[in-house]
């Protein structure tokens, strides 16, 4: 047990403000090991994070949470009249369902991981060929995303910008 001079050892307060600051102590330097850990995170978990988060926001889910929408739609077949899936809701610009804004934040994080690349690329200390594959596999993403997200418009607003 500890003791301070001066104080007598039957003093309950003593001893519940003493336990009190060492649990306050102990808790500090817990916390300050934390931050120690967070310090040493790596660049990678960081931008693997960082991404994560780009997707459910460009995903829409915020919307999804407050609206619920259903994942996907159905819309009758002209031929037969049998419902069929449907994963954009067409005609509603600011409507979406959960598959569709996936898709869509696939699409907008596939395009800005393509950009990243190209960025990747231009590192000097990189092997040639190595530049040269990511220019390609950079550019090659954009361009999927950009094309996607054009079709993905045309199917969900026909006719617009024709």
């Amino acid at each position: 047990a500890r003791r301070s001079a001066g104080v007598p050892s039957t003093c309950c307060t003593y001893y519940i403000c003493d336990y009190t600051v060492h649990r306050v102590a102990k808790m500090a330097r817990s916390i300050a090991s934390r931050i120690e850990d967070i310090r040493n995170t790596s660049p990678w978990l960081v931008f693997a994070f960082i991404v994560m988060s780009y997707f459910l926001v460009t995903s829409g889910i915020a919307y999804d949470i407050i609206v619920e929408p259903p994942a996907v739609g159905a819309a009758p077949d002209p031929k037969t009249g049998a419902m069929k899936p449907q994963a954009f809701m067409p005609y509603r610009i600011n409507g979406q369902y959960i598959m569709e804004g996936l898709l869509g934040g696939f699409c907008y994080t596939l395009g800005g991981l393509g950009f990243v690349a190209l960025d990747v690329s231009q590192d000097k200390k990189r092997d040639k060929l190595l530049r040269n594959f990511l220019r390609i596999v950079g550019l090659g993403m954009i361009l999927i995303s950009y094309f996607a997200c054009q079709s993905f418009m045309r199917i969900k607003m026909p006719g617009y910008m024709h």
